[in-house]
């Protein structure tokens, strides 16, 4: 007598535990460097189980991708939640990008440094949603006169701020004894010092 069908929360959690294994293999090997061969022998399963779940690598990839830009998402829209003051809300947008960045490295790097396959539909909102806190905080900020410019300039300007250090910092790049914690508060003040709206009132 066969197994009986599997129910849908223990399919949901089989596709869960694939994505959890395929991000640490896409993450260090990048999305070329993955075969299905090797992520089923790190689940202990036959090169066919994986099929049972997904299409293939690039649906894989997409689902893993998926994931960490909704954790992503919630830790962003977590850290601005009933915080008026913008400047503050700049500040713990920053302190959770770089948390996040460095308590999940490999899912900073899924969403940040691969190359990766056209996305879908559900992986562009995904995107979007992970952005929207920053670029809604900058564009309030600059509508309220604190600060000026482009608001898509502006969030891309202090987003490739933080990256850079993280990335420097995720590679193992930083020098001559700086941290990452000695670098992530004066880029942030930085970046509001360069987009103040009076950049001559002083700091």
């Amino acid at each position: 007598m066969g197994r009986p069908p599997f129910s849908t929360e223990e399919i949901e959690a089989q596709r869960a535990s694939v994505v959890g294994a395929a991000e640490h293999l896409f993450a260090q090997h990048g999305y070329e460097g993955v075969t299905l061969r090797a992520l089923a022998e790190s689940l202990g399963r036959s090169h066919t189980a994986t099929y049972r779940y997904f299409g293939g690598k690039a649906e894989i990839f997409a689902a893993a991708r998926d994931a960490a830009y909704e954790r992503f998402a919630c830790a962003q829209e977590r850290a601005v939640e009933g915080v008026v003051d913008l400047p503050e809300r700049l500040n713990r947008l920053g302190d959770a990008y770089v948390r996040f960045a460095l308590d999940e490295p490999d899912a900073y790097r899924l969403m940040f440094e691969l190359k990766r396959p056209a996305g879908s539909d559900a992986t562009r909102e995904a995107e979007e949603r992970a952005w929207l806190p920053l670029r809604n905080t900058v564009g309030e900020a600059i509508e309220a006169g604190l600060m000026q410019g482009d608001p898509d300039v502006v969030a891309h300007l202090f987003w490739a701020g933080l990256h850079g250090i993280l990335s420097l910092h995720l590679a193992g790049k930083l020098r001559h004894g700086i941290s990452i914690e000695d670098l992530e508060h004066p880029m942030r003040a930085a970046m509001l010092v360069a987009n103040r709206a009076n950049p001559d009132s002083g700091p």
